[in-house]
Parts: C-alpha cells; structure tokens; sequence
C-alpha cells in the first residue's frame, strides 16, 4: 500500500512543499519522549482521535463522489495547489485511480488541517503578545468601584469609601468608559494619554485575530467533515467500515461518559494507563478498548532506531481487529503526537491498510 501513497501524491502533482502558509519547521525541535523536558506534564485526556482505512480496489467499483459544497471550494482554495485538486471521483475512472483519489483526498485534507493549526498557533503567540502589551495599560488603572451611590465609577486607590478589591478593563473601549472619582489633573491627563495609545496599539488588531483563528478553525473543520463525508459515502457502497471517531476532548461520549486517556510513567518509557474510547460505527455507540478488558494487546513503546520511538498495540472489536504501527512526535506546534499506519483485518479474511493520529496536550500549553 506505501506504494500506493506514493503514486497518488506523484500521480497529481502536488504537495504541500507547495503551500505558502506553512510555517517554518525548523524550529518545532521534534524529539522521542525519553529526551522530552522534565517540566512538560502531559494531560492524559486525549485531544484527538483520527482511525481511518483506506478502501480497496474492490471496494470502489461503480462508485463516485460529488464534492460536499461549498466546503470542499473553501477547503482547496485556501492552499494555493488547491487548483491542481481534482473535482470528486467520477464513475468513469478506473478502480486504482479511485482508490489512489481517496488517498489523495484524504492525505491533502490533513495538510489542509496541519496548515491551519499552524497559522492558528502563530496567530495565537500573535494575540498572546498583543494582549500582554494592552494588559500593561490596564494594570496601571485599577478600578477600586466606589460604595454605593458611585459604585459605578472608580477610585484609583483603595479607601474607606471602595471596594477592597480591585477590577481591570480587558479591552480598549473597556478602558476608555472608566469613570474616576475625584482625579488629579496629572492622573486625568495620564488616563486620557493611556486610553489613546491603548487604540493606537490594538487598532482593531485583536478582533483582526479573532477572526482569523476562527477562519482557520472554520477550515479545519470543513476539511474533516470532507473526508468523513468521503468515506461515509465510500463505507455505504461498500458496505464495509473505514471510519472510527474517539470519545476526545473534542469529542465527548455524551450518552455513556466514556472517555479515552493514556497515562505515561514518569520515565516516558511505556504507560500506566492506556484507554481508547471509540465508535466503529457499528450500532454500539463508543465503546471502551484497553488492556484491563483484553480489547487491546501487545503494547509496546520501543526506540526502534536513535531519537525514534514506536508505539505498538492490536485493538480488536467485533467487525476487524487492527495492529497500529506509531511514531511519536513532540513540538511545540501539536504538543504530543503518535501517528503512522495500521494495518486492518476484517472478518471476512480482507486485510486493509489506514492511518491513525492521536494527539495529546501538555498541561502548561492549555
């Protein structure tokens, strides 16, 4: 199947090498968890989930896909080899060249979803900063609220006449309808000063930002939805399963509480705890997998080579059982991931190949 991956990145021509939004990587200091920095507490719960397999030849015979709009138009527009995408699956093509199309779809959606979760990062450390520069502002005029009849108006200091406790503006226009009581002309004068360069330094910038990590966030939503839409449609033809979401932070099992953690030791040499909470979509709902219940085994976390780590597991449920093949990786972009292949056997005897993500945070980055 690596073959495969291969040929429907080489067979469309395109990559994102191509995509001028990536930010540099040179800096994310990737690492195996044996070298991670002591002080980095990993938050058990589980930010992310992804399980996917990839349909076979057989498995895509007769069919076709019609792009779900306008996501898949916001989705490729948005990196600038998304003109080179082709437009769906059409029935004509032969079975390879949909199976490789599938891969592709799904490979290109998940640069799609690396490209915005970088830039949302980077607009983050952006507002992050903007922030800590206005909070410099706010804090030079805490607002000690008067006692009744001025509770709505502020001393500058506390007194017998306030509150003991002071508030501070979060925002500009916050700022700026502060009412004081009883100011000197300089404090007046000061405030006034504060209160323009406060706009002058924002200027809009941080509802800019706002809206921008809420457009990437918007992006990778639609990219997600396009490739389960992708393969739902693609599982209904072949009346097979190639889609399985996790009970994540993102993700909650409302019904049941069912949720997926891994707990690492101390040395970041194997677990103390290993569950994942998953629906295949099988009419079962999320169901719990982990060692206590027997519905995962052979768990391993090995250096296969210098610098590089792999997590190894079998997972069984009543449709196929999978054996996942994972590396780690740690930035200071995804925090903590476990990514690569698995390799899936259905009941029937069909083996087929996927991928699987699962993504995790440290405590200080939430």
């Amino acid at each position: 199947m690596k073959w495969l991956l291969l040929l429907a990145l080489c067979f469309y021509g395109c990559g994102p090498q191509a995509d001028s939004r990536k930010v540099d990587s040179s800096r994310f200091g990737f690492s195996n968890l044996n070298f991670l920095f002591p002080d980095k507490e990993i938050d058990p719960e589980i930010r992310s989930l992804t399980l996917l397999n990839f349909p076979l030849e057989k498995d895509v015979v007769g069919f076709s896909y019609k792009p779900l709009e306008p996501d898949w138009t916001t989705v490729f527009s948005s990196i600038d080899y998304g003109d080179k995408v082709p437009y769906g699956i059409a029935n004509n093509l032969s079975s390879f060249q949909k199976t490789a199309l599938v891969i592709y779809f799904v490979l290109v959606s998940g640069d799609v979803r690396n490209f915005s979760y970088e830039a949302i990062h980077e607009l983050k450390i952006k507002r992050s900063k903007l922030n800590a520069e206005l909070k410099e502002i706010f804090d030079q005029f805490p607002c000690f609220a008067g006692l009744r009849p001025n509770h709505r108006r502020c001393y500058l200091t506390q007194n017998d006449l306030s509150e003991e406790v002071a508030s501070y503006a979060s925002n500009c226009t916050a700022l700026e309808r502060r009412q004081w009581i009883d100011p000197t002309a300089e404090e007046e004068q000061q405030f006034q000063e504060a209160v323009a360069l406060c706009h002058e330094r924002d200027g809009g910038k941080l509802a800019a930002l706002e809206q921008e990590i809420n457009h990437e966030d918007d992006i990778r939503e639609k990219a997600k939805g396009i490739v389960l839409d992708l393969l739902a449609q693609a599982e209904q033809h072949a009346k097979s399963l190639f889609v399985a979401t996790g009970a994540t932070k993102g993700e909650i099992d409302s019904v049941n509480g069912n949720q997926s953690f891994i707990q690492m030791n101390e040395e970041r040499t194997g677990f103390t705890q290993f569950q994942l909470a998953i629906d295949f979509n099988i009419g079962k709902g999320y169901e719990v997998f982990n060692l206590e219940n027997g519905k995962i085994r052979d768990l391993t976390y090995t250096e296969i080579a210098p610098g590089i780590m792999e997590l190894r597991f079998k997972l069984y449920n009543d449709i196929y059982w999978f054996e996942a093949e994972l590396s780690t990786d740690v930035n200071d972009v995804y925090d903590l991931r476990f990514s690569g292949d698995i390799y899936s056997h259905f009941n029937d005897g069909t083996v087929r190949k996927g991928v699987m993500k699962i993504e995790m945070d440290f405590k200080e980055s939430l």
